[in-house]
């Protein structure tokens, strides 16, 4: 379903809240930031909208930057959609956060800027060996 106006129809509604806070974020209630944000976009962005048929698999080789891939067990991008991802990007590094749906950083977030400063500082540790060939 690609809705193309605002949704009037109150089980459509409902059945937009239960995904929301089932595969984007879990937390009840949603912390402002989030509420603020999503009030802003329009409803092409509720459900992939437009990119629902982009597909960039096929190039996913030509990335040869240290790339992180964050994911939660209950994202709406499921763990198998990652995976592909990971596969598909040499040397990439997946974090799958178990009790998380599409925002790990506000789901997880102690865990989510743990991950993040161990991915930063691997980085750093790893251009620092290499000016010093």
């Amino acid at each position: 379903m690609k809705p193309t106006a605002p949704l009037k129809t109150p089980n459509i509604n409902k059945q937009w809240r239960f995904f929301n806070h089932t595969f984007l974020c879990r937390l009840d209630p949603w912390p402002s930031c989030l509420t603020r944000a999503y009030s802003k976009v329009g409803t092409e962005f509720r459900g992939a909208g437009k990119i629902i048929d982009w597909n960039i698999e096929d190039r996913l080789s030509e990335i040869s930057v240290p790339t992180l891939l964050l994911s939660g067990r209950y994202d709406e991008v499921t763990p198998a959609c990652i995976e592909t991802v990971h596969q598909g990007i040499s040397g990439s590094k997946w974090v799958l956060f178990e009790n998380s749906s599409h925002m790990p950083h506000l789901e997880e977030t102690e865990g989510f800027l743990k991950v993040l400063d161990e991915f930063l500082h691997d980085i750093e540790s790893n251009q620092e060996l290499g000016s010093n060939s």
